[in-house]
């Protein structure tokens, strides 16, 4: 894990602090709601603030997110951690670790994200921060809204594994969509079980290319995550790990036992609900293959034509 270093002693300055404003409201529209991808871009190796002197990881980096009812959380470090109102005014704050001193103390490290969002995108900024205060590495962000399970869906090299699902009080069999695990270094996941009453989106990463086990992460809806370790042993996808409640979770799938991509079928049938959006589900064609179900949004970036019902074929 990168480490970032504050090179002088701090100087507490509690009653002085900066405090960064936060949206009075959630948004409870649900227009904002779903899994969000930040890019975060740090250029600045070396920043200074009246605190002190900050050694920061210049480069980029994902952090996906998500938002139920106006209340954003990080997939990585948990849910409720901010809020995003109408107007579309985003802060988040999580302290996720701590920096380096090259003195005694070590103070925590908030994660601090401000910025706006529109339909399906946004900007702002965001701070590798002493926690409680605005001192620490500053950066930006550019903000995506994903539909995982339609970019998924339509993606020419994602596959669906058969996957069962367990935790302490149940064992649901379902299917895990995925990129192969030998492409990539990150790759975005749903996990549906087989009557698609669970639909969860999430990704896995891992250090290199190479690597055959990482990290992984699952946003299941109603502020419920998983998130663990996973590792690929011949041909089987071993994963385990806790969900928010800390009760154990694991899955487990054969990667050379792949099978149609099943969309669920709630998605298909209430697909006007997203009229306008992009998201709205619809029959795409690329080039001389068969029609599929994907959103609006999907068919368009894959270079896909709109099809009518009647020439779906």
């Amino acid at each position: 894990m990168n480490k970032l270093f504050l090179i002088v002693l701090v100087v507490w300055l509690g009653g002085c602090m900066a405090t960064m404003p936060k949206p009075k409201q959630a948004d409870l529209s649900g227009k904002y709601d779903g899994i969000w991808s930040l890019q975060l871009m740090m250029k600045n190796e070396y920043q200074h603030k009246s605190t002190g002197n900050f050694h920061c990881n210049v480069g980029q980096r994902n952090l996906p997110i998500f938002i139920e009812q106006g209340r954003v959380g990080t997939m990585q470090f948990g849910g409720d951690a901010g809020l995003v109102d109408s107007q579309g005014n985003l802060f988040l704050r999580q302290t996720i670790g701590s920096f380096n001193s090259y003195y005694n103390a070590n103070p925590d490290r908030d994660l601090v994200v401000h910025g706006r969002l529109k339909s399906d995108g946004g900007e702002g900024y965001y701070l590798q921060a002493i926690s409680g205060t605005d001192s620490g590495c500053k950066g930006g962000f550019i903000a995506t809204k994903k539909d995982v399970v339609s970019s998924l869906y339509s993606h020419l090299n994602s596959v669906a594994v058969p996957t069962v699902l367990s935790t302490n009080d149940q064992t649901l069999r379902g299917e895990l969509w995925t990129l192969p695990f030998g492409a990539k270094t990150m790759s975005w996941i749903v996990f549906k079980d087989s009557d698609d009453q669970m639909i969860c989106s999430g990704y896995w990463t891992k250090a290199t290319k190479r690597a055959m086990e990482g990290q992984w992460y699952l946003y299941c809806g109603e502020n419920q995550l998983m998130k663990g370790g996973w590792k690929k042993q011949a041909s089987t996808w071993n994963a385990v790990g806790h969900d928010s409640a800390g009760k154990q979770v694991s899955l487990s799938g054969r990667l050379n036992n792949k099978h149609q991509k099943n969309m669920p079928q709630h998605l298909v049938t209430n697909r006007e609900m997203a009229q306008g959006t992009g998201f709205e589900l619809i029959s795409c064609k690329i080039g001389s293959g068969t029609a599929f179900i994907t959103s609006l949004k999907s068919c368009n970036l894959e270079g896909g034509t709109e099809m009518e019902a009647n020439n779906a074929n």
